[in-house]
């Protein structure tokens, strides 16, 4: 950390927090997403509240916890986007695997500080991508857990219904590894603790779903050659394709966010400056307070049952299908230009904004609340790298990380740790 964490911005505050000794995680380093409690140490929050939670916090987090009793230890906590940044986007902070390309967001700093070998893997929070964009911007691997898989005790996410935390690591080992540390209900939490269904067996070969949607979005030619030779290579391992749809898929990716994410974050917002009446509200929140007022509650409601339809659209579509394989990013990891501002983009020779290009293939997956990971499979002409994908039923985690390991043998992986320059 001292010798390269200068060039990378990754790291808010390094911490002390030794894990048990003589247990089975003894001696792994872990960073934490500065949203999530350590006691004894500050907690940001997501960027337009920052200074909000500046005070040494009383408890652990929950998956803290379950960490410390496990042997590892806490030793940083990782950049969030400061206020104003644009969406999926945490700007500050340098891309070891590519310094002019982003970073992602909004867990960018625990993927830039495991891609740089700052810490043997990192926690992230996810409600719209933020686990998954920033894993593929830094080629890494990524997983976002069913909704109430993880306690999400004194960890800071605004969009709470959707909500899921998870591991940024720089294998699929020890994404599983560290999943199983974290994972289980907690009565803190009132999303964990709901009736799990049956786990399904699944007996090889597994059966790949292909999206349609997907298929006939618009993709740069580099990724979609990357999906096509993972696709190949499951394939000729014996794995079944079987083509799929999800007509709602590119509806929900846009009024999802649009509405129910501005209504909760809103409501979240607006309950924590209630606690902080010495804080201002600064501008850029007051514009989120006016988008969030002007929501219809018909509207609201709309899309809350378009969630609900999607979702089980989903479940119905894994009776067909054991996974999904899909591209993460639809295009090139973007380029770092103008990092605190939103521009467009050019996708396949087609201009979008870069937000969209960012969360367009995985804030689907958060809305139906199945498990998602992300990992690293090739780099583009350029040198940055394109992730494929893994989506499954609820609470199908070991099976995702299954298939993911196997894609991560196929496409020769794990990739190793890449230092930025230390200048």
């Amino acid at each position: 950390v001292a010798q390269w964490e200068p060039a990378l911005n990754a790291i808010v505050g390094l911490i002390e927090r030794r894990g048990a000794t003589d247990a089975p995680s003894t001696g792994s380093l872990i960073a934490v997403k500065d949203s999530v409690a350590v006691a004894g140490f500050p907690r940001g929050t997501l960027g337009f509240l920052e200074g909000a939670m500046v005070d040494a916090q009383p408890r652990d987090a929950v998956v803290v916890e379950r960490m410390l009793e496990d042997g590892m230890s806490v030793i940083a906590r990782t950049s969030l986007p400061p206020k104003g940044s644009p969406g999926g986007m945490t700007p500050q902070t340098q891309n070891p695997r590519a310094l002019d390309r982003v970073t992602g967001g909004s867990s960018g700093g625990s993927a830039a500080a495991v891609a740089a070998g700052l810490a043997h893997a990192a926690i992230g929070t996810d409600s719209g991508g933020s686990i998954r964009i920033p894993a593929a911007c830094c080629g890494v691997v990524g997983l976002n857990p069913t909704v109430g898989a993880v306690p999400g005790t004194d960890i800071n996410s605004f969009v709470y219904s959707i909500a899921s935390t998870g591991p940024i690591t720089s294998n699929v080992a020890d994404a599983r590894h560290l999943f199983r540390c974290i994972k289980g209900s907690h009565p803190s939490d009132p999303l964990t603790m709901g009736p799990r269904p049956s786990p399904r067996s699944h007996t090889e070969p597994y059966r790949v779903g292909i999206l349609r949607e997907v298929v006939e979005t618009n993709l740069d030619p580099e990724v979609r050659q990357a999906w096509t030779r993972t696709i190949d290579a499951l394939t000729a391992e014996g794995f079944i394709t079987v083509d799929v749809s999800l007509p709602d898929m590119v509806h929900v990716s846009i009024e999802g966010p649009r509405v129910l994410g501005i209504a909760e974050s809103t409501a979240r917002i607006e309950d924590t400056f209630a606690a902080h009446p010495e804080m201002r509200v600064p501008d850029n929140i007051e514009q989120i307070y006016e988008r969030a007022r002007a929501l219809p509650s018909t509207e609201v409601a709309r899309t809350y049952a378009l969630s609900q339809r999607f979702s089980a659209d989903v479940n119905t579509m894994f009776g067909e299908v054991d996974v999904l394989v899909l591209p993460t990013l639809p295009g090139r990891v973007p380029a770092a230009d103008d990092p605190f501002n939103e521009v467009d983009v050019i996708v396949g020779g087609v201009t979008e904004q870069r937000v969209r290009l960012l969360t367009r293939l995985v804030n689907p997956w958060n809305f139906s609340r199945v498990p998602a990971g992300t990992l690293p499979v090739a780099r583009d002409s350029d040198g940055g790298p394109i992730s494929m994908q893994v989506v499954g039923p609820w609470f199908s985690e070991d099976l995702v990380l299954d298939v993911m390991e196997k894609i991560e043998t196929l496409s020769g992986g794990p990739w190793d740790t890449t230092p930025p320059p230390s200048d």
